[in-house]
């Protein structure tokens, strides 16, 4: 098998119009900053609250400050997320199945007696 017929991942890098990939401003380093100072300052029950888990059949998209990160989808397993800093969404990866019920289709202009599929 070679390498061409693998899936290749998807990549969830955000790119300006120019093509560069977005980097913090000054006010962003700032305040990552204090978040990880506060996160050292409170270490053994920040852990609590910036650890967190995504199942295999998850993963997780991180934003820091409103902006997608660099590094792309996080998972499966365990991760880190600053306080306050850093906002995380679940993106389920299972197949979803509906059930559609069986809809009755008015063919009154060919037909007198309506079609049922």
């Amino acid at each position: 098998m070679r390498n061409s017929d693998l899936p290749q991942p998807i990549s969830l890098n955000v790119q300006e119009a120019g093509g560069s990939v977005q980097q913090m401003g000054a006010v962003g380093w700032i305040l990552t900053g204090l978040s990880w100072f506060v996160v050292v300052c409170t270490f053994p029950f920040s852990l609590c609250i910036c650890l967190k888990v995504v199942q295999e059949y998850e993963r997780a998209v991180i934003f820091r400050l409103g902006r997608l990160l660099a590094e792309g989808a996080k998972g499966p397993g365990i991760f880190f997320v600053l306080p306050c800093i850093e906002n995380y969404t679940k993106v389920d990866l299972r197949t979803v199945s509906f059930d559609v019920p069986p809809q009755e289709v008015s063919a009154h202009y060919i037909y007198s007696n309506p079609i049922c599929i």
